[in-house]
């Protein structure tokens, strides 16, 4: 086993880098105390979700829910450490799409600026604030929407778009639930839905284009997840 990690950490150096910098950037978030708003009120309302009361009824605030029940954690410590490991996962989510759609250096660079972008005090980026759980929802979901031969398609508009399967009918629609999820994190997750929108034209181009009537079927599942 430790074997198996070690190859993996191997192959993975540059990753570790940034999680590294990652951790040694937000460590001392975890000493500070109360200070910005927001946190404050997200960690009050999931106090008070915890306790019995029902959101927008017994305790309200005008952001969507996601955020509240996200706050539902034992103190303000273990908010910030949720917000560690969400960050951690960002940055593999982006390092992965930035690999994928450029070359070694611009991927480098573009994921160090997400890194130093993200954390910044001055940008607010070091606290747990609903737009760094919301970009790890949309980077969670374009990742694994770029497993799908729609994806590919969008990629290299060359391709010939594939046949689909339930198995890959699935993988779409989850990666739209999982970043409909940011916008119940946050209402300006809905500014990616351009990104959203360009895969359902191109999914309609294949409907229009398909043969069977459980092509056409699954192509428009397949949309309606993307849009979930």
């Amino acid at each position: 086993w430790a074997r198996r990690v070690n190859e993996w950490a191997n192959r993975h150096e540059v990753l570790f880098f940034f999680w590294t910098l990652t951790l040694l950037l937000r460590a001392p978030n975890l000493a500070e105390p109360y200070w910005y708003g927001d946190e404050a009120i997200y960690l009050t309302i999931g106090v008070a979700l915890k306790n019995g009361a029902i959101l927008y009824k017994d305790i309200v605030d005008h952001k969507t829910p996601l955020i509240y029940f996200l706050a539902m954690v034992p103190s303000q410590f273990w908010f910030r450490i949720l917000l560690i490991v969400w960050s951690l996962l960002s940055t593999t989510f982006f390092f992965s799409l930035a690999k994928r759609w450029l070359s070694r250096w611009p991927a480098l660079l573009a994921t160090l600026v997400f890194v130093l972008m993200s954390t910044f005090p001055w940008l607010e980026g070091h606290i747990p604030n609903g737009e760094l759980f919301v970009t790890g929802f949309l980077l969670a979901g374009m990742s694994l929407a770029a497993k799908t031969g729609l994806w590919k398609s969008l990629e290299n508009p060359g391709r010939v778009l594939p046949k689909w399967s339930v198995n890959k009918l699935a993988i779409l629609f989850t990666s739209g639930l999982i970043m409909g999820l940011g916008l119940l994190t946050k209402v300006p997750a809905v500014l990616d839905m351009g990104a959203i929108g360009a895969s359902i034209f191109f999914a309609w181009a294949a409907f229009k284009t398909s043969s069977t009537w459980k092509e056409k079927l699954v192509w428009l599942i397949g949309a309606g997840g993307a849009l979930a």
